[in-house]
Formats: C-alpha cells, sequence, structure tokens
C-alpha cells in the first residue's frame, strides 16, 4: 500500500508542501502531475534552498523539485542494487520510487525497508549532546514565575521542561545537559525525581547570557550540540535537522521560522512623492532566529568564560568565516511560549 501523503501535485504551492515534509517521517515527496504519472521527486532541501534563494513560497513547485530523479521499472530492478544506492550518503537519495510502464506509481523503496529504526537513529545521534538553555529569570512570564523558574511552568499537567526533553527522547536523543543560574536547586530536584533522562548538568554562578553557558561544554567529547531554549516548542523531526546541517557540511546551523505579517490597512504606494495607488492589506513575510540550533564542536573554541549572547556568537562565527546555515520551518511547527500572552493564547492549539 502507497502512503498517499507521500504523493504531491507538481502544481501544489511551495509552502503547502514544506508543511507536508514537516509533517512526514520521510523527507522526500514523489511528484506527480494530474494524469498521476511520476515527474520527480521534491525533498526538504530542495524547498528550503528555494526559500533562501527567496523564491516566493505561495508559487507551484514546478522549477524547483528534481526532475531527473532516480527510479526503476516494474521489470528491472533488484533490491539488492536498490538498497547499496540507498545506502550510500553521497547519493542523498531518500527514497526510490518504482514505476509501471505508463511511468505510474507502482512501490516506494525506503532506506528503513532494509534497517531497523534503532540501526538508523542510534548512529546518528551518538555523537550529539541536547542542551537546554534554562538559566534564564523568566521575567517575560511574571507572575508565572514569581515563585518558580520558567522551565517548570506547566501546561496542563507537565513543565516546559519535560515536554522538551520527551520531544527529544522519543525522537531517539538521550544526552541531554541543561545550563542553570536562576533557582538552580529547584529545576534539579525536579529532574532527579523524574530518573528517566541522562542529564549533565552546567551551573552559572553569574549569568553568562544566552550562550555564554556553553562555555562549560569544552570539557565534552560530543562532537555536536544542538541548542535549544526552554521556552520554544517544535514539531519538527529533529534528526533531520541534524542530517542537514551534516550534509551541508555547515559549522552552524539556524532554525528560522516563516513568519507573515497583515497589515490591516490600505497603504498607499508613492514614488517621487507623487501618489500611484493604494495596495490593500498587504502581508510581509520573513524568516526569524527560532531559538533551535545545531553546532559543531569547534564553536565552542570561540567561547570564553564570560556573558555572551547568542547573536554576539552567531557574528563572532561569521568573521571567522565558519560556514553558517538556515534550516527553513513553517510557522505552524514552532512556538515562543516566553512571554504571558503567548502563553495564554497560543499553547494550547500548538500542543
Amino acid at each position: 500500500m502507497i502512503n498517499q501523503k507521500l504523493i504531491i501535485n507538481e502544481d501544489e504551492k511551495i509552502l503547502k508542501c514544506l508543511s507536508k515534509l514537516n509533517d512526514a517521517d520521510i523527507k522526500c515527496l514523489i511528484v506527480v502531475d494530474k494524469k498521476k504519472i511520476v515527474k520527480g521527486t521534491l525533498t526538504d532541501g530542495d524547498i528550503r534552498r528555494a526559500i533562501l534563494r527567496n523564491v516566493d513560497t505561495n508559487s507551484s513547485i514546478k522549477k524547483i523539485y528534481n526532475k531527473d530523479f532516480k527510479f526503476f521499472f516494474e521489470n528491472n530492478f533488484n533490491e539488492k542494487k536498490i538498497r547499496s544506492i540507498l545506502e550510500n550518503k553521497e547519493n542523498h537519495i531518500e527514497i526510490i520510487p518504482i514505476l509501471k510502464k505508463n511511468k505510474r506509481l507502482k512501490k516506494i523503496f525506503f532506506l528503513n525497508n532494509f534497517l531497523k529504526d534503532n540501526e538508523i537513529s542510534g548512529k546518528e545521534v551518538k555523537d550529539i549532546k541536547v542542551v537546554i538553555m534554562a538559566g534564564g529569570l523568566g521575567t517575560r512570564l511574571y507572575p508565572l514565575t514569581k515563585k518558580i523558574p520558567k522551565a517548570l511552568v506547566k501546561f496542563k499537567t507537565e513543565t516546559f521542561l519535560k515536554i522538551i526533553l520527551e520531544n527529544f527522547f522519543i525522537q531517539g536523543f538521550k544526552n541531554f545537559g541543561i545550563t542553570l543560574f536562576h533557582k538552580k536547586e529547584m529545576i534539579k530536584s525536579y529532574l532527579n525525581k523524574i530518573k528517566r533522562y541522562e542529564i549533565e548538568y552546567f551551573i552559572e554562578k553569574k549569568p553568562l547570557g544566552t550562550a555564554g553557558g556553553l562555555y562549560f561544554l569544552k570539557r565534552n567529547k560530543e562532537k555536536y550540540i544542538i541548542l535549544t531554549n526552554c521556552d520554544n516548542f517544535y514539531k519538527i523531526n529533529y534528526l533531520d535537522l541534524f542530517k542537514y546541517h551534516k550534509k551541508y557540511k555547515y559549522d552552524f546551523t539556524i532554525v528560522a521560522s516563516k513568519k507573515t505579517l497583515k497589515l490591516p490597512y490600505g497603504i498607499c504606494k508613492m514614488i517621487n512623492e507623487k501618489f500611484i495607488g493604494i495596495v490593500e492589506k498587504p502581508e510581509y513575510s520573513n524568516f526569524v532566529n527560532s531559538g533551535l540550533y545545531v553546532m559543531n564542536r569547534k564553536v565552542l573554541d570561540l567561547l570564553e568564560k564570560k556573558k555572551i549572547d547568542m547573536d554576539q556568537l552567531i557574528g563572532m562565527v561569521e568573521r571567522r568565516k565558519m560556514k553558517i546555515g538556515v534550516y527553513p520551518i513553517d510557522e505552524k511547527s514552532w512556538i515562543d511560549v516566553g512571554t504571558l500572552s503567548s502563553f495564554n493564547s497560543e499553547l494550547k492549539k500548538f500542543i
């Protein structure tokens, strides 16, 4: 049985395809025309590169999907050859469609067809440490944080911290670190009672900003770090994020969310003080830093034991001419609950 969620029409809009890929286990779609003829494949990498080239996300995928794709006809393939293609990481091929004579889809082969799930994820995550920044005062969430730290604010029955940890844990990530300062003993006591996660504590004796706490990881051996704040939630596949970072050999990857601002007014267009028309309720879109990052170990060499914020660290990475990547996600895949208004109005829709 073919999973219809992996099939997309070539007339579909880019942004909708990105949402579909964010929801899929496999980050590759089969592109078909109106007659169900297979025309190519579309990966999340194809879309993200198009977005970073400022291609209009409301345009169709016709100009960005891969038309030179690998496939076999149903009467001319063998599984051994298909496995060798999928296992070769240099090919960057995630799926291989099997086509009928009329080029309609017969079957899809995935790497998962040949490997066990734990075999796939275990190899990828062993060199990764997931670090949660939880040392802040949480002033934007006051009065919820009057007596407890931001990380322990609850949504329904679970704390922010437990939601974030569990989201990584169920995706195969087991090696965690957490930076602490404000009400650190309260957070440590809470985590020690859970006993579900392997957590290393990095204690700041004074506030070190949004990136300074990473200094303490210099003594660790992990090759990669995934860094997140304790007031951001995501609906993404973290392993796919890491694979993207590694595939394009980035030193530092920023997860950016597309946000659209719609003005409720008509805008007067002017050229040289001459009125030329009105644009009704225009929309402006851009990508914003969501507070989730992947970095290579060598980025830590830039840090000293002093206060530094993330924008400063990114500037240092840029000045050293290290390779910085951006991993775009759609706005439905991320929420910042660090303010009282977002906590009250948006969190219930997200989780």
